[in-house]
């Protein structure tokens, strides 16, 4: 890309290498000025020690202790979906949009494991959220070309 080289990885084995890189020596690419505003200096958009300390920081949630401890709010958030399509389906609809639904049920796992609400509570927060992604992915097409901002 431009004078840097990129690479790409589509192999799950070399990426489970990659992502579980605990020491961060695999750079990503630095963001524009307006998307590093927009995103924060977090695990997504730091690289070398800040991202290793982050993630040591983010680890322990992911455990399969503190794991095992979301099945329940799993099984339940699944439980309510299926019963939503049971009686739509008793209603009479043919069609279920399953990626609409998908995004519901992690929206509704997240907000009970971390937040201790459903996603119908927080559902502004996540509408807000969905916006901040698309102005942070608009935000990435922009190109700056030096001496081109004012």
């Amino acid at each position: 890309m431009g004078t840097q080289a990129r690479i790409v990885v589509d192999d799950p084995e070399i990426m489970e290498q990659i992502l579980s890189n605990k020491f961060g020596h695999c750079e990503k690419p630095e963001l524009n000025i307006e998307l590093k505003r927009l995103l924060g200096y977090g695990l997504a958009s730091s690289n070398g020690e800040k991202w290793a300390r982050q993630r040591r920081l983010r680890n322990p949630a992911f455990h399969l202790e503190s794991l095992k401890t979301m099945v329940p709010v799993v099984a339940a958030s699944t439980a309510k979906m299926l019963e939503k399509w049971g009686n739509a389906i008793a209603d009479g609809m043919k069609e279920i949009e399953v990626s609409e639904e998908f995004r519901c049920i992690t929206a509704d796992v997240i907000a009970r494991t971390t937040f201790g609400s459903s996603f119908e509570e927080g559902k502004h927060i996540f509408h807000m959220l969905a916006e901040l992604t698309i102005l942070a992915g608009q935000s990435c097409g922009k190109i700056n070309f030096p001496g081109s901002r004012e």
